[in-house]
């Protein structure tokens, strides 16, 4: 789908070139703010290769979270009206402050 749609109809050359020019993980090591970045392992989009463990590690400022569930930027949380990554930002948020 990137190589076909994604990637022509942005200006791409293909999939690896869109992936290359828009990826944010070589931009994370040089965060300065304080961050986080939530993500689910079963996001059938992002590949272990995509979870910035390393640069979590090595920079205080950027901090990862891996839930076990949560597919692609789902994070829904059934029979409420909230959703679970809002709660877990706001305390997040509320430990930083």
């Amino acid at each position: 789908y990137d190589n076909k749609v994604t990637a022509p109809l942005h200006g791409f050359k293909d999939a690896e070139d869109y992936y290359a020019k828009s990826s944010s993980l070589p931009l994370l090591e040089n965060i300065k703010t304080q961050t986080i970045l939530i993500n689910a392992n079963d996001d059938s989009f992002l590949s272990d290769e995509c979870m910035p463990f390393d640069i979590a590690k090595n920079n205080e400022h950027f901090h990862f979270l891996q839930t076990r569930f949560g597919g692609h930027v789902g994070f829904a949380k059934l029979r409420s009206s909230e959703y679970w990554i809002d709660k877990r930002l706001r305390e997040w948020v509320i430990k930083k402050i």
